[in-house]
Order: C-alpha cells, then structure tokens, then sequence
C-alpha cells in the first residue's frame, strides 16, 4: 500500500489545483498566445492572407466538428466489448472525439497556412509583394491584424479542451466546453468534466482500507436493526443499532461514510463525473446474503406501516444514529443527484423489490445522506 501511494502522490499533486479559479488564467493565456501570433502573422501577411486563412480554417472546423466524433481509433487497439470501454462506451468516444479535434484542426491549421503561402505567391497579394509594387500597405496590414485572430480560435478552443486536464472549476474552461458541446452537437465532451473522477479515484485510491470497509455498512443494516412508526406524523425511525455501538463499530461505519462523502463531493462537481460513479454503482460486488438479509428487514419494516392501515411508500423515514459519535453521509449535491443516487444504490444493493419497499429502502438512504446543498 505504501508503494501504491509513492506512487499516486506525485500524481495527487499534479491534479492538486484543478478544484481551484485561478486555473482559469491557464485557458485565459493560451487563447491570448494563439490571437497575438495571429495577430502578428496577419500584420505582416496582409489582409488578403489573413481571409484566405479565415476561410480555409473555417471549412476545416466544420468538417473537423463532422469527422472527429466518427473516428473510433480506440476499436483498434482495445477490446471494445469488455470492461471498461463496455461500460462508458459513450464517455470514452466523448473524449475521443476532443482528442481527434485537436489533431485534425492542427493539420488543417498547418495545411491551411500551406495553401494560403502558395496561393499569396501566386496573386502576389501580401503585404510584401503589395510594397514592393508601390501599394500602400498601412490599412492592409491592419485589417490583416485585425482578422488573423479569428482564424486561430478553433484550433485554441481545442487546445483550451487539452489543457482541461489542469482544472474543471473556472469559468473559461467551463464556457468552453459548452461551446465544444454545442458545437458537435453533444458528441464531444471536454476533458475538465471528468476531472473530478480521475481526482477523487486517486484520493481514496490512497485509502485502500476505508474501500474495503465500504461493505460494512450494509452489514450495519442486516445485523440488528430496529424500527419504530408514528402514526399521527407517518413516520418511519429506523436505528441501524440495536445497543450503543462500540468504538470499533464507530470506526467502522464512520471511515465508511466518510468514504463514500469523499467520491460523492467529489464526483458532483460536473454532471459527467457524476454519470460515470453512478453507472459505476452497477460494478460494486453484491454479497447475496447481505442482500436477502436486507430485504427481510426492509419487508419487516414496510408490515409494521402496514399493520396501522397505511401506505408505506407515501412514509417517512428516519434514520437515528443513537450515538453523536456516528457521522452520516454529508455531500453537495443537487437534489436531482441525491435522487438519482439513493435510487441507482437500492436497486443495485437490493435488487427487484416492490414500490412499497422500495420507498422505504429509497427513504432510508436519503436520510442517511446530509445534503450539504439542500441545508445551505
């Protein structure tokens, strides 16, 4: 474990700013390098040449935007039918596609400077040639400044999409990737939005024992829990603890929970981050006699509702630690990701249950996480 962390620690460094704004300056500077060389190209090129490359960079971005969401290079060297690429099919082709827009746009950058030397040569039209005729120059090489620029700008955005890598959490790299997104019509995804997977994957990667310890808390709800209803309030209190908890069961279900607000805080912070730890869920190993248990105390739970006459997926349910040393889940999460979370762990953990149930197992992992969120 300790050779693991040698390892992940330069790499945890790193990725050590991407949560920060100030990272925002990196996108800032690279669309600034790419209009100022551009800039200076066009003044000395003229007017005529900075149009021609306008034109010839602007056919190439829309059929770069066309061709590189339908390149799958990757089929060619990996098995596309086993896990991983099974599984995130659509975020890996995302990603691709922003990677094959880079390479393409530099080649039409490169081919298109190509054509727009040789085709100046030939009308004798830059600011150069246009001197050496007599021409005044001024206005041409002005306008030339002044248009140049908005050649480079696809080819920057992609590059903007590389440097993603450095940080998600700034507003130039955000507008970006919308643009790109916006632009291939959703097909292409910047890198930035799965930054806060690869991050946290590395922080709890150092962590190996809480992981192993993620199935624990399961355990905590099949041994001995309890339930108490009220009926006046149609609320369901379920104590996951029979008896005061000992201190190794506080560490227990504490690293645990701990544990998972660690890859809930951090993958939220971009819907796709998000998407990929929830489709992940599926992948967690299922102890089939943790699930029965389960499901036996979750029926035991929904006949006591039942019992006083009432429906038990209209209850509500809480859940009481009985000791202040026991942490719950705490996370920022929008309330449709909560949702969207406590659904996808119920029916992954439990597997085919009725509506009444699960409401009840869906409730009780509500209660457990704190929605940092929904309190501010």
């Amino acid at each position: 474990m300790e050779t693991l962390n040698n390892y992940l620690e330069p790499i945890k460094k790193f990725f050590g700013s991407a949560d920060k704004p100030s990272m925002g300056l990196l996108p800032i500077a690279i669309f600034i390098i790419f209009c100022l060389i551009a800039a200076l190209w066009g003044y000395f090129k003229g007017v005529w040449s900075a149009i021609t490359m306008l034109i010839l960079t602007t056919i190439g971005a829309v059929l770069a935007f066309a061709i590189a969401p339908k390149i799958h290079w990757v089929e060619k060297i990996i098995d596309t039918s086993k896990e991983p690429y099974s599984n995130y099919k659509e975020e890996i082709e995302a990603i691709i596609a922003g990677l094959n827009l880079f390479v393409i746009l530099a080649l039409i950058q490169i081919i298109a400077l190509i054509i727009t030397g040789i085709s100046m040569k030939i009308s004798r039209l830059t600011a150069r040639q246009l001197k050496k005729r007599n021409k005044k120059t001024l206005l041409v090489k002005t306008l030339g400044l002044a248009v140049a620029p908005l050649s480079a700008l696809p080819f920057a955005s992609a590059t903007v999409n590389i440097s993603g890598i450095f940080g998600y959490n700034n507003k130039p790299i955000q507008i970006n990737d919308a643009l790109l997104e916006k632009l291939s019509q959703g097909k292409i995804k910047g890198l930035s939005r799965y930054l806060p997977i690869v991050t946290t994957a590395i922080k709890i990667s150092m962590d190996k024992e809480n992981i192993q310890n993620i199935s624990n808390i399961s355990e905590t709800f099949t041994e001995s829990p309890s339930a108490d209803y009220n009926k006046e309030t149609n609320t369901l209190t379920i104590t996951p603890f029979s008896k005061e908890p000992t201190q190794e069961q506080i560490q227990t279900f504490n690293s645990t929970t701990s544990l998972i607000s660690t890859i809930l805080d951090g993958t939220s912070k971009t819907e796709e981050s998000y998407n990929v730890f929830v489709k992940s869920i599926a992948q967690i190993p299922v102890d089939e006699e943790q699930k029965q248990q389960a499901k036996q105390a979750l029926n035991d739970f929904v006949q006591k509702v039942k019992d006083e006459g009432i429906d038990p997926s209209k209850t509500k349910v809480n859940l009481n630690l009985i000791s202040n040393d026991l942490k719950p889940i705490t996370a920022n999460l929008t309330k449709e990701q909560k949702t969207r979370v406590v659904t996808e762990l119920a029916n992954h953990f439990l597997g085919s249950i009725d509506e009444e149930t699960t409401a009840i197992a869906v409730g009780l992992l509500d209660s457990l996480i704190i929605n940092q969120n929904a309190a501010a």
